[in-house]
């Protein structure tokens, strides 16, 4: 699952459009208005339609007439119906006030039903001198750690000592795994 987050992460950011799955499309948070919840670089998974299903509170998709027409991802802060015309106004997290304009069916893409902020860790770590090296080389050694130091330890298991060993080894590089991933 992170493997696929990550990929799709890096595959919009490469060519600046959302990623379409069957109905569901990915974005990659540009800017930081909705932070702290949605990160820089973290990726967001929006589900078209159910444009008359939108409440206060939920994060909507759409294309900004003020940023000329490029994707935005903002909270609705309140629902208007004017000239039976259903409307949201929406507000970045991060932002003081509520957008200028008001996001209609016409401009609206659809509604966040996942996000995660792990993309954006994983492309920080990157984007670091050396990064690369966290990203790809340690996990790999870990890996190749694992497969020698289970090598080794498999003439010991006839033992409880053996055993006991190779279970904490186990669990030692499962941990340098996790913590190196995170």
């Amino acid at each position: 699952m992170l493997l696929a987050a990550i990929f799709i992460t890096a595959r919009a950011r490469q060519s600046g459009e959302a990623v379409s799955i069957g109905g569901f499309r990915s974005f990659v948070v540009a800017t930081g208005s909705m932070e702290p919840s949605f990160r820089v670089d973290g990726l967001v998974i929006v589900r078209g339609g159910g444009f008359e299903r939108v409440a206060v509170g939920d994060v909507v998709a759409f294309n900004a007439e003020g940023f000329g027409g490029q994707t935005a991802l903002h909270r609705v802060v309140a629902v208007l119906e004017m000239n039976g015309e259903r409307r949201f106004i929406v507000q970045g997290d991060n932002n003081h006030n509520p957008d200028g304009a008001a996001v209609t069916m016409e401009n609206y893409i659809g509604r966040v039903v996942w996000n995660t902020n792990v993309t954006a860790s994983y492309l920080e770590v990157l984007r670091r001198p050396w990064g690369w090296m966290f990203a790809v080389a340690l996990p790999l050694m870990a890996i190749i750690l694992l497969a020698v130091a289970i090598r080794l330890l498999m003439g010991s298991v006839n033992t409880w000592q053996g055993k006991a060993l190779i279970i904490s080894t186990l669990v030692f590089v499962a941990s340098a795994i996790l913590f190196i991933l995170i």
